[in-house]
This record gives C-alpha cells, sequence and structure tokens, in this order.
C-alpha cells in the first residue's frame, strides 16, 4: 500500500463521505479520532482510503491558471456541469467565476470558498479518463486547424 499524506486522507474522507454509508462512517471516525485512532482505522482500513485517496496532496499549492487564460478554457467544468446537465448559461457562469478568482485550470466546482479539482478525484474516478479524453480530442482538434 502506497503511503498517504495528511491532506490526501482527509480528501479520501470527504471522497468516502459521498459514497456508501460504511465508508462514510469510517470517513467520519477518521476525523474525529485522535492520531492514535487515526493510524488504526488506516491499518484495518488502508484498501477503502487508498480507493478513495486523489494522486495527488491537495494540501500542496495549486498551480494559477496561466497567463491569458479565458473561461472557456476551463474544461473540467463545462464537463462537469455537462454530465450533470447544467444550463449552458450557469456553466459558463461558473467558468468566469473560477477565472476571477483564479482557480486552477481543472477546477470542477467550488464550495466554500474552496475549488475541487480533477486531481482531488480518486485516482479510479471514471470523470478523469472523461476528462483527458476530451484535453486529447482539444489537442487533436487544434492541431488540425
Amino acid at each position: 500500500m502506497t503511503k498517504l499524506t495528511e491532506g490526501q486522507m482527509l480528501a479520501a474522507c470527504r471522497s468516502m463521505k459521498s459514497g456508501g454509508s460504511f465508508a462514510a462512517h469510517i470517513a467520519d471516525a477518521y476525523t474525529h479520532a485522535d492520531s492514535g485512532n487515526r493510524l488504526r482505522l488506516v491499518t484495518a482500513f488502508g484498501d477503502l482510503f487508498q480507493r478513495h485517496a486523489p494522486a495527488v496532496d491537495p494540501s500542496e499549492p495549486e498551480p494559477a491558471p496561466p497567463a491569458g487564460t479565458k473561461p472557456s478554457d476551463y474544461v473540467a467544468i463545462r464537463l462537469w456541469g455537462q454530465n450533470l446537465h447544467s444550463f449552458n448559461s450557469y456553466i459558463e457562469a461558473e467558468q468566469a467565476k473560477a477565472l476571477k478568482s483564479g482557480a486552477p485550470v481543472d477546477a470542477l466546482f467550488e464550495r466554500g470558498g474552496v475549488w475541487t479539482t480533477v486531481r482531488d478525484l480518486h485516482a479510479g474516478h471514471d470523470f478523469r479518463d472523461q476528462y483527458k479524453a476530451r484535453l486529447e480530442f482539444i489537442a487533436a482538434t487544434k492541431r488540425l486547424a
């Protein structure tokens, strides 16, 4: 099992809370436990944490959008919104909000002033492949133009 950072563990807990009730209870126990009991939970349920952990530590500083970034460059927000059947006007407003707030280009949504990014999703999340395929399509389209 790969050693996870504290940031990855807490991100895994956030992901687990949106999953099944068993995983949500383990996540609640982890967030309320002292360090010794946290270690016991990770030892007992390491595979569960590993499955829900993001690929990178979310506590690491996120890269700022490059100079010249446009709202339409927030492809992940558009794709995430389309998956949720959001109106285009809502998606475009979220993309503009992301740019204005300096969110990373792989931002998905914002809650409480914190942007969740594609990197925050656990390694096996289906959206990661969907996002990668969309970026590859966009790159191929630009090469043809």
